[in-house]
C-alpha cells in the first residue's frame, strides 16, 4: 500500500470518528435545548397555577374545598439562596494573615 493511499485511509478514518463526535454532541445539544424550554414552560405553568389558585381562594374557595375538588395547593419552592460570602471573607483574612505572619 502506498503512502498516499495510507493517508487517505487514516483522514476517512478520523473523518468518520469525528462526524461521530459531532453527532453525539449534536444530540446532546438539542437535548440541553429542549429541556430548557420544558423547564421554561413548566415555571410558567406553576406560577399560573398559584396566581389562578390564590384567585380562587379570594373568591371564596377554601383550600380544603380546592384540595377535595383534587386541586392540591401549589408548591411555592424556596428561593435560591445567594452564594455565601463568608466562607471567602475568612479564607481572605486568612490569606492576609499567612503574607503579614
Amino acid at each position: 500500500m502506498s503512502t498516499e493511499q495510507t493517508l487517505e485511509k487514516l483522514r476517512q478514518s478520523e473523518q468518520r470518528r469525528t462526524e461521530q463526535r459531532l453527532a453525539a454532541v449534536t444530540e446532546v445539544l438539542t437535548s440541553w435545548e429542549q429541556l430548557q424550554v420544558a423547564e421554561e414552560a413548566l415555571n410558567e405553568a406553576r406560577t399560573r397555577y398559584a396566581h389562578t389558585h390564590k384567585k380562587a381562594t379570594q373568591s371564596h374557595w377554601t383550600p380544603q374545598e380546592l384540595k377535595d375538588a383534587g386541586l392540591p395547593a401549589p408548591v411555592v419552592g424556596a428561593q435560591k439562596r445567594r452564594p455565601s460570602t463568608r466562607r471567602n471573607q475568612a479564607s481572605n483574612s486568612s490569606d492576609v494573615q499567612a503574607e503579614n505572619g
